[in-house]
This record gives C-alpha cells, structure tokens and sequence, in this order.
C-alpha cells in the first residue's frame, strides 16, 4: 500500500474536523490560492459564467484578488461597525455569490429566516479565525497556514467543500488540470497550487496543538482586556478608562485595537513607535476601493462605515510563545501612546 504523504494527512484531519465526508478538504499552495480555486470551482458550477462576488471593503487584497484571479468580478460591500464583516444588509440589488471573512476572528451572524445566505452560494474565509466551524450553508470554507495564523507553517491553505465532487475538481486544478488518468489531457483553468509535504508537516504539528494554542491566546486577549478595560463591546468616551478593544473575537488571532477619531497620521505614529521597540503591531486593513488595482471613488460614498474606521483600526500582536508580563506591558504601552499621540484631537476610544 501506498504511504500516505504528509499533505494527504492534513487533508484528512481537516475532513474529520471540519468536513461533511471524506474528500471535502483540499490542501493548497497558500490561502490566496485557497480562496482563487475556491472562486473557480464555485465558477465552474455555475457554467464557467462570469460571477459578481461581492467582499469586504475592508478586509485584505488577496480576497478580491482570488475573484479577480478566477476572472470574475469583486463586488465591494460595506462592513458592520462593531465587528468588521460585510453588512448583509447592505449587499447590491445584483450578484452571484458572496466571500464572507471572519474578520479578525469575528464571525457573521445570521438571520437564519430571512438571510442571503440561504438563497445564494458564499465561501467563507477562516483565515483569521482557526477552530471556527464553517457555517453549514456555505459552498466552501477556506484557511491560510501562513506564519502569523493559528495553525501555521511556512505556507499553505486549505479549502473544504460541502460536495466531495468539487473536491475532485480542486484537486485537478491545483495541479495544473491534470485528471486522474494523468495522461496529459488537463482541464481548463488549472493552475500550479499544489502543497508540498514540506510545508505540510509542520501545519500537522500545529493542528494538534489547536486547542491548546487557543486557550492561551484567548488568556493573552484577557491579559490585554485588563489593560484597556474592554470588559464590554461598547466603546466609552473616556481615554483614561475606556474600552480600545475593537471587537469581541471568537478566535483571538491578533487583538485588534480601534481608536475613533484617529487619523491614518496618528495610526501611522503609534504603529510605527511600537515597531521601532520590537513590538509586531500592524496597521488596520484599508478599504480595498482605495487600492490602485480596485480603485473606485463609487463606494468611498457608499462604503461609509469602511472608510470611517480604516484609520481607527490597528492591532497587536497574539501568539502562543507571549506571556502575560509580555501581553501587560504591550497594552500598557500602547495605552500611554494612545494618550500621548491621540488624545489632544479626540475624546473618545
């Protein structure tokens, strides 16, 4: 018998974690090659056609970049405020699909009787949010393993189909359309996504340590809420006291961080100090129709929710190696330049 190979073990662990049945999952490249193949089997089932798919403003380039890779079109939507996914509420009179992101670690909820997602197919983005159960009703649900994520390696991705057969097609595509009788007769729009048992082996390792990692990153989110109070979602209006957490995760991949008022100026500075003192703190997504490549002054009116809080946002960083000395004297730290650098122009946090 055949050995199995490392990336076929992920395959399977993801199956028996996050699948319907055997063959739902299949290990990729990289989360962008993910979410792209996942748009062109989505495609695919639908006839090849040319889809509108609309995401997050506010999210990360490889999103509406996998839409674009697929040849379809990305449709920009505006997010909800108090946790940064897409607004269904707000979605155009016209599209196809949907690419939902857990933004943060934040999860959608649905309104189960009247919601979009019951008419119309979606994937959903776990990158940011590891251990999150796929909701039942998506097409495909899809991860990066990249070395920031939860479950991590090198590189990597993963996408779980509820219907094994597009599965099998995903398995052609990532590797150039080559079909099982690999007779050099390839299927159109494949492409060289394939995972090596390099890059698998030590994902394998860091799923195993899933839940163990996630609870201490949920203790270092704790040890950070006793520094900035955010003992509740609702933002105060008092520097010295008030929460700064930006919204309540439901897998705590990075903390994320929103000041109101803030300007991409002062952002800058915060970050850019906690850098320069060997802190990995990032600045806050910016709205996808301000990049050049998708740049469209269309939904800088519309987006309004997107293009307030793209400046408030920035986070800290999470990982299974911190401590709570560690997570205290970040949130400390950042809280002292928060006053210093914000609080001459804005009141509230």
């Amino acid at each position: 018998m055949k050995e199995q190979q490392a990336f076929e073990r992920l395959e399977d662990e993801y199956d028996c974690a996050y699948g319907v049945t055997s063959g739902c999952c299949v290990a990729v490249s990289s989360g962008t090659s993910a979410l792209h193949l996942a748009c062109e089997v989505l495609r695919a089932s639908h006839g090849y056609g040319r889809m509108r798919i609309c995401v997050p403003d506010y999210t990360m380039v490889a999103v509406p970049r996998a839409v674009s890779m697929a040849d379809c079109d990305p449709v920009f939507v505006d997010v909800h405020e108090s946790d940064f996914t897409m607004d269904l509420r707000k979605l155009p009179p016209v599209y196809d699909a949907l690419m939902l992101v857990d933004t943060y670690g934040c999860s959608h909820w649905y309104d189960p009787k009247d919601s979009p997602l019951n008419e119309v197919p979606f994937i959903q983005d776990l990158s940011e949010a590891h251990g999150t159960q796929p909701d039942k009703r998506c097409f495909a649900a899809c991860w990066s393993f990249y070395k920031n994520k939860i479950v991590h390696g090198e590189e990597g991705g993963m996408i779980m189909f509820r219907d094994p057969k597009h599965g099998r097609l995903a398995r052609m595509l990532r590797s150039i359309g080559f079909t099982d009788a690999h007779d050099y007769t390839h299927i159109p729009r494949g492409v060289n996504a394939r995972m090596s048992n390099l890059h698998a082996a030590p994902i394998l390792q860091s799923f195993y340590q899933l839940e163990t990692n996630s609870n201490h990153r949920l203790d270092i989110a704790l040890d950070y809420d006793r520094v900035f109070c955010a003992d509740s979602v609702e933002m105060t209006t008092d520097v010295n006291s008030g929460s700064m957490r930006a919204c309540i995760s439901t897998s705590n991949w990075v903390y994320p961080v929103r000041v109101v008022g803030m300007t991409y100026q002062q952002q800058n500075e915060v970050v850019h100090t906690l850098q320069s003192k060997k802190i990995a703190a990032r600045h806050g997504f910016k709205p996808m129709s301000s990049q050049q490549e998708y740049f469209d002054p269309y939904y800088r009116a519309k987006n309004t929710v997107t293009y307030k809080v793209a400046p408030e946002v920035f986070y800290l960083p999470i990982t299974e190696t911190m401590t709570t000395p560690e997570a205290l004297l970040i949130g400390e730290l950042t809280m002292a330049l928060v006053k210093r650098i914000v609080k001459g122009t804005v009141d509230n946090i």
